[in-house]
């Protein structure tokens, strides 16, 4: 027995010696291999015991199907073989956190596996909980230059708040950017504190071949906007416009209160590796960026009609606006029927009409090339193609024919809106009344007079009504905030109607004095956001 034994030990040494041998050789293999395919830049920037935990990990590439997310304290390691979703397939693997720092590096020869080839990515990725080192603090030198220049771009600001302002700013975005963009950044976050939008500047590298930088780099400030998915946002963004990110580098300052700032630069360029103005519209791309806070982008709308390329992003939140006013309209004649997710599902369901629809809304709005006439005769079109939809199914072809017809109206009475600005903290549109003498039951049943005027906003997890009995009203506002996912989904249902009450009865009270009655409903429903930041700041 102790034979067999003293065999076995010896068997059990014989191959860990074989196994560590082996290991040996195809970690020399993979550590060469980047060696030999990454660029300068990797080597620079990574920490050589990382690069050594990536070789490592490079030998079970191929067992982790060429997909692997290395956890690190406050910072992670992703390697995955290079395409244009890679970014978005990175980031929905770090939803739960919040990201500080997003750094991509290509090798320059494909990695060959047993079952795919390709470019491997290699993605650093640091978190908000990670400190800022001294080594990536600025000298003292170096702030005092700052302010100097600062200084000269804002007089007003005193060498006190630039100190404790600067502090929030230390750290990797502050370390590589130039001085000039380094105050552009100062200058962005003291004006995000008193306004809501994007502060933002654009900067192109038209020597980008040369240098090796990102064609296109976009610097902004921005007043309390999510970590959660927020870069995963910026990425499905980039994929839709054929672009991807190569580099990004963010500071959150005070990001505890509510008057936090995230402060970003993202470089950006072609996926094809072409500079981003041959690939893409940069103003149609700026425009949907420097919204995308406001829009949930996990819907139907997103899913069917977004992703797919059948309309672009910033029309696919017009659609969302149009939902929510429709939902409100519709829902007194049946509250079951026209729940918020079969509105959406009708206009998803019919893309070909839907965009016939987007197509009428920019005959009517669009600055560049308005006509009215062409309006008229492409609405009388659409409807009729609408009241000839027939798929067999009595109940849903007349809600989907009841939801495209009042989507139509929408956009008929609508007398104006701010959508074709380029910078704005929601949607908004002023609503001529008479659009309730068209609705598919007794408008006199819910709303017994007509008003002056509607108007109706939709924000970040919001929707607002405001409604006038006379063009001078007085009145007041009520802010609706739901405590729980179920009241929210109740008190939703009552938006419009509640505004269209409250101003009522307000015109009856003011009936002895010349103003009208008037009155604006917010209705805000953050619930389900609040609980993902929760657990995001508390990890």
């Amino acid at each position: 027995m102790r034979d067999g034994d003293d065999q076995n030990a010896i068997n059990n040494e014989r191959q860990l010696k074989e196994a560590v041998s082996v290991e040996s050789a195809k970690f020399e293999e993979s550590y060469r291999w980047l060696e030999k395919s990454m660029g300068a830049d990797f080597f620079r920037d990574i920490p050589h015991e990382r690069i050594v935990l990536i070789a490592h990990n490079l030998i079970s590439f191929e067992l982790q199907s060429y997909f692997m997310t290395i956890f690190l304290e406050d910072s992670a390691l992703v390697l995955c073989l290079d395409n244009p979703r890679a970014d978005i397939e990175v980031l929905e693997q770090l939803s739960l956190h919040g990201i500080r720092g997003y750094q991509t590096y290509q090798s320059q020869q494909p990695y060959r596996g047993a079952k795919k080839e390709g470019l491997l990515r290699i993605v650093s990725v640091s978190f908000t909980t990670v400190p800022t080192t001294s080594e990536q603090m600025q000298s003292e030198e170096s702030i005092a230059n700052l302010f100097a220049i600062v200084n000269q771009r804002a007089p007003e600001v005193t060498e006190e708040e630039f100190n404790q302002m600067i502090m929030g700013m230390q750290g990797p975005l502050l370390r590589t950017l130039p001085k000039d963009r380094s105050a552009a950044a100062v200058e962005m976050f003291l004006r995000s504190r008193t306004r809501d939008n994007c502060q933002y500047e654009v900067f192109y590298h038209e020597d980008w071949m040369q240098t090796g930088e990102p064609s296109m780099e976009v610097l902004f400030a921005w007043r309390n906007t999510s970590k959660h998915n927020f870069l995963l946002s910026i990425a499905q963004l980039m994929f839709r416009h054929k672009l991807k990110m190569k580099r990004v580098s963010a500071a959150y300052i005070e990001p505890y209160t509510n008057r936090n700032i995230l402060v970003m630069r993202i470089g950006i360029h072609g996926a094809n590796g072409d500079a981003v103005w041959d690939v893409a519209n940069t103003v149609d791309f700026m425009r949907e960026l420097v919204t995308i806070k406001y829009f949930n982008d996990d819907d139907q709308i997103a899913h069917k009609l977004v992703s797919r390329g059948i309309i672009d992003g910033i029309h696919g939140n017009l659609l969302r606006a149009i939902v929510n006013f429709v939902h409100q309209i519709l829902l007194n004649l049946d509250v079951n029927a026209y729940r918020l997710e079969l509105i959406e599902e009708a206009l998803c369901h019919h893309p070909d009409l839907t965009i016939k629809m987007i197509e009428l809304f920019q005959l009517k709005f669009n600055p560049s090339h308005p006509s009215l006439q062409r309006f008229e005769e492409k609405k009388n079109e659409l409807l009729s193609l609408i009241s000839k939809l027939d798929t067999g199914n009595d109940a849903a072809d007349t809600r989907r024919k009841n939801v495209l017809t009042q989507s139509i109206a929408f956009i008929d009475y609508c007398l104006k809106t701010n959508f074709y600005r380029r910078n704005y903290t929601a949607m908004s549109f002023r609503i001529d009344p008479q659009l309730l003498e068209h609705l598919p039951y007794d408008r006199k049943e819910f709303f017994p007079e007509l008003p002056f005027g509607i108007f109706y906003m939709r924000g970040m997890h919001s929707i607002g009504f405001h409604v006038r009995f006379k063009d001078l009203s007085r009145g007041g506002l009520r802010t609706i905030f739901p405590r729980s996912h179920e009241q929210m989904v109740y008190e939703r249902n009552n938006v419009f109607r509640e505004c269209y009450n409250l101003a009522y009865t307000q015109q009856k009270k003011n009936k002895d004095i010349p103003e009208g009655g008037s009155k604006g409903v917010v209705f805000l429903y953050p619930y389900s956001q609040l609980e993902i930041e929760k657990t995001i700041l508390t990890s």
